[in-house]
């Protein structure tokens, strides 16, 4: 994500955030600028996720792409449990890869969108055997 605000602003609002009963206006507009910026970031790992698709080798299947954005009630329940932080909330936005992938593939997959997207983190969950899928999260 790009830097349009500091670390230190970031933090500041997100104290604010947590230590009042209810936001005001200039604090929810501050918030929804970084969820816009956060947005844009997602975007473009959504264009990655579709370019590593696309490529995946023969015999590795993607059943659905999901993503979403956090919302504005729950970055602030989540920064008032004091679990960290603004600047360091990792899942402000997600996407989802879910598939029948095989070990090589599942790792080409987290390699191919770490080193192309923006995101911090990539995690490869393990095969849910009740549905023999992977989640590329």
């Amino acid at each position: 994500m790009a830097d349009r605000f500091s670390k230190t602003a970031i933090d500041r609002l997100g104290r604010k955030l947590a230590e009042t009963t209810s936001p005001d206006a200039a604090d929810t507009e501050l918030l929804l600028a970084y969820l816009r910026q956060a947005s844009s970031a997602l975007d473009h790992t959504l264009m990655v996720v579709a370019r590593v698709v696309s490529s995946l080798p023969a015999g590795a299947h993607v059943l659905h792409v999901t993503h979403r954005v956090k919302t504005i009630g729950t970055i602030i329940e989540k920064l008032r449990r004091g679990t960290g932080r603004l600047s360091q909330m990792q899942d402000v936005v997600g996407v989802r890869v879910v598939g029948s992938l095989g070990l090589a593939p599942r790792t080409s997959c987290r390699r191919s969108l770490q080193t192309a997207s923006r995101a911090r983190t990539w995690t490869i969950a393990e095969n849910d055997p009740a549905t023999d899928t992977v989640p590329c999260t």
